[in-house]
Formats: C-alpha cells, structure tokens, sequence
C-alpha cells in the first residue's frame, strides 16, 4: 500500500484499465498511491473510428482498390447496424470482417481480401512460431495434468463466445467522458504500433486529436521526436513520441497489435522511462 500504483493494459486491456482507473478515483478511501496508466494500441475511442483499416490496409499495399472498397463497406454495414442500436447483428459483422474469431469453418473478410491467416500486423501473415507452440504445450495432455485440467478441455473454446457478449455489451460504448477524465487526472503512457493492423496507428491518433480536453489544442501541433535505444541516436531507433503536460504519446516501430510481444525490448524501455520520469 506504500508503493507506487501504476495500471496497464493493451488493446481490450486498455479500455478494462480505463474502467479501474476511473473507480480509483472516485473511492477515495482506496489505500493506493495510483500514479498513472499504461495504454498500449488500445480501445479507448469508439470503436468504428479506430478500427477501420480500409484505408490503411490499401496505403500499405494489402489491398488493391477492389479490396479496400470491399472492406469499406462491410465497415459501413456495421456502422449502419450500431446506429440503429442493433449490437448484437453489429458483433456477428465486426467478428465476420475483421480480427481472428470468424464463424467455425469460415475466413473473416480481411483473410479473404489480404490472404492472412492472423489478423494483427501488416508485417507478418501468421502467428509467430512461439505463439503456436504455446498453443499446442498448453493444448498438451501433460499440460493439462499440470494445471489439474480435464483432458476434454480445449483452450480458447470460448473465445468467440466470450468476445461476442463484450462486444455486444461494452465495444461500441462511448467512454470519452471517462478517457477525458483519466486523461485530465493523471500521468499517462499512450504508445501505438506502426504495423497494427486492427487498429492503425493513424485512426487511434486521429481520434486522439479529436478528443475535447484540455490539451486538445497543444497536441495537434505537438512535434514528435524520435526514441532510440538508451536515448543513443547511435543505437537502435525504437519509435516516435511527444509530451503535453503528464501526457505521453508514443508510437512503436515495427511492432503490430501484439506490440509487446513483437517489439518487447522497446515496450520494456518505454515502461522503464516512463516510471523512472516520474521521480527525474
């Protein structure tokens, strides 16, 4: 309870880290010293302005232009749905068009369109290798023994499932007085990858910028700068970043939607600056 609090989370994570922040400050009689977020590539602005990749996708030479007017418009059916407030037929489509959960035996939209099996980077057309041998030790008989686990359960089984009832429930949820509020409040750590394709680094910025708080006006002329390894200009560029008040914004090279695993000794430095900041 004497210690420095800090919350962090990516993508999903990012908008559950929202949520305990906020609770945080309206109990005062919490026994935390909560001293700031960690928000990687995450969903924190509605949901259809972050995750439309047409665009994206085409720039970055993964769609030809049938393609991108073909994902376009599958974006625009789920506008269409979400406006008329029918989020459950707004799930089916977002899970039948992007990310990794299509209908049992089926491709989403952007498999079909791009050729990708995973939906996560531009640079990388699977899962890692490591990712998949996790998968199959986890999915092991003497894994399962380890955990004290029925051999008949599979894992992410529920995935879809799960995901879907968020996604009806909370994904297309406005939280922007609560982004306003943590944002106003509190040290923030606000880092995006260059390669996301789920949600494109330009999308999240764009919304970002659109975001009526105080710093508002500041930001949209803020100049970034680059980041190396070990602030060395002769060491590795790491990414891009610029400052507004407690407001960090950070951007990642090379790394998709998976950016910690992707690019996980840049996250680790970014944390570590972030943290060791706040006592300089």
């Amino acid at each position: 309870r004497y210690n420095d609090f800090y919350i962090a989370g990516e993508s999903y994570g990012a908008r559950a880290a929202i949520a305990v922040a906020t609770y945080i400050d309206k109990k005062t009689d919490i026994p935390l010293r909560f001293k700031g977020l960690m928000l990687g590539v995450g969903l924190v602005f509605p949901l259809m302005d972050i995750v439309d990749s047409a665009n994206f996708l085409h720039t970055s030479g993964l769609l030809d232009e049938y393609g991108r007017r073909t994902l376009a418009s599958w974006f625009e059916i789920i506008r269409a749905s979400v406006k008329r407030q029918e989020l459950a037929k707004a799930a089916d489509e977002l899970f039948k068009t992007v990310f990794n959960m299509p209908p049992v035996g089926q491709k989403t939209i952007f498999q079909g369109l791009t050729g990708f099996d995973h939906h996560g980077s531009i640079a990388r057309t699977r899962q890692p290798l490591r990712v998949q041998k996790y998968f199959d030790y986890a999915s092991s008989n003497e894994f399962k023994r380890i955990i004290h686990v029925g051999s008949d359960m599979a894992l992410d089984k529920a995935r879809r499932e799960v995901a879907m009832q968020l996604a009806i429930g909370n994904f297309f949820e406005d939280i922007e007085k609560k982004v306003k509020r943590v944002f106003e409040t509190t040290r923030v750590l606000f880092y995006t990858a260059q390669m996301d394709a789920v949600f494109p680094a330009a999308n999240i910025e764009q919304s970002l910028k659109d975001l009526p708080w105080s710093w508002q006006e500041t930001l949209k002329t803020a100049r970034r700068k680059p980041w190396y390894r070990n602030d060395n200009s002769s060491l590795e560029l790491f990414g891009y970043e610029f400052k507004v008040g407690t407001f960090t914004y950070t951007k990642l090279l090379g790394g998709g939607h998976d950016v910690s695993m992707d690019q996980s000794e840049a996250v680790c430095e970014m944390f570590s600056r972030f943290l060791k900041s706040r006592r300089s």
